[in-house]
C-alpha cells in the first residue's frame, strides 16, 4: 500500500515512513523491493509498439519531416536515495553531478508512452566510463 501512495502521490520516501509509522530505511527497502517486482511483473502488459499509422497521426509537426520516426530515444539521469551498500553507492555515484544517480536509455512516442527502456548495471558502469 505504501509503495502504491508514494508512486500515485510522487512523494519524497520521508512522507509514507510517517504516514504508516514505519523507519525511513525499512520503508525505502519495502518500496524497492515492489518496484523490482513491479518492474519484472508489469512489462509485457504495459510496454507495446504502437502502429506506424497511429504514431503518424500523434506525431508532432516539427517531426513531420522525419516520416519513419517510432520512437525519440534520450538518455537521462534519475537523482536518487543514496543506497545502503557501499559497492552499489560507489556504482550509483556521479561524479559530474556529485550525487547518487541512477542511468536510463529511454524510448517515447508522439503518444507519450514508453516502450522502450533499457536499464541493467552494465549500461552504468559505461556511462560512468563516458563521464
Amino acid at each position: 500500500m505504501m509503495s502504491m501512495v508514494r508512486l500515485r502521490r510522487g512523494i519524497d520516501i520521508d512522507h509514507p515512513a510517517d504516514r504508516f509509522a514505519s523507519l525511513l530505511w525499512n520503508t525505502s527497502r519495502i518500496f524497492n523491493s515492489k518496484i523490482t517486482f513491479l518492474g519484472k511483473e508489469l512489462p509485457p502488459y504495459l510496454l507495446k509498439w504502437p502502429s506506424k499509422e497511429l504514431v503518424w497521426i500523434m506525431l508532432p509537426h516539427s517531426l513531420k519531416h522525419f516520416p519513419n520516426t517510432r520512437v525519440i530515444i534520450d538518455f537521462t539521469e534519475l537523482f536518487i536515495q543514496r543506497p545502503s551498500m557501499p559497492p552499489s553507492q560507489r556504482k550509483i555515484w556521479s561524479s559530474y553531478n556529485h550525487l547518487n544517480t541512477f542511468k536510463a536509455l529511454l524510448g517515447c512516442t508522439p503518444q507519450d508512452t514508453f516502450p522502450f527502456y533499457q536499464i541493467s548495471r552494465q549500461d552504468i558502469c559505461q556511462t560512468e566510463r563516458l563521464q
